[in-house]
């Protein structure tokens, strides 16, 4: 919530807010071409490893790490849509509605499902895409697509291993597809020739 907050009150000219743990590696060109045209129309908008309402069991065991007590989402044994949280991409105008929604929803240690499933609840609704087909937790196998020749298709790979954020970049700029080169060249002429 504490970055939340300072999104809200300082990033809502950005059009995009990247959300990722520190041991995800997330390849910001491939976001660029393929995410954000799907979704810069959209509004309230969050891509992520979607969870469908009706899939994950809330715990009511007092004893269990992931423990909800009973007045939160009463009388439900499972949670609403939620996003793993690992790697959230989202529109900006989703910021206000989820710090606005802070104040009103009951707090609950679960982040992912506090962030991004009980505080939509409390306000106007969040539109998820599921882009779980292009995120993977599987570190072995992201970095051999990575490696491979075959086309890459993790945008999101967990990074956790040593070494693994410099191996994903190495391969993600070697294998740059054109779109991206030609982009990417031109943000390097603009930086050589200094300011206007």
């Amino acid at each position: 919530m504490i970055a939340i907050n300072w999104i809200n009150d300082n990033c809502l000219q950005a059009r995009y807010v990247v959300k990722a743990d520190d041991d995800m590696f997330v390849n910001i060109f491939m976001v660029v071409e393929y995410v954000l045209p799907t979704i810069y129309k959209k509004q309230r908008t969050v891509v992520c490893h979607y969870k469908k309402r009706g899939t994950s069991v809330i715990v009511r065991d007092p004893k269990d790490k992931w423990f909800v007590p009973p007045d939160v989402l009463p009388d439900k044994t499972t949670f609403p849509d939620f996003c793993s949280g690992y790697v959230v991409i989202m529109t900006v105008d989703s910021i206000p509605l989820l710090f606005e929604s802070s104040f009103q929803a009951p707090l609950i240690s679960i982040d992912d499902v506090y962030m991004f499933g009980i505080l939509p609840m409390f306000s106007r609704k969040l539109n998820y895409v599921d882009g779980s087909k292009n995120f993977t937790l599987n570190n072995k196998m992201a970095l051999e697509q990575y490696k491979s020749t075959k086309p890459i298709t993790y945008i999101v790979a967990n990074a956790w291993q040593d070494g693994s954020q410099e191996s994903y970049w190495a391969a993600a700029i070697n294998r740059l597809s054109l779109w991206a080169k030609r982009h990417a060249n031109i943000v390097v002429l603009r930086n050589s020739m200094g300011p206007k």
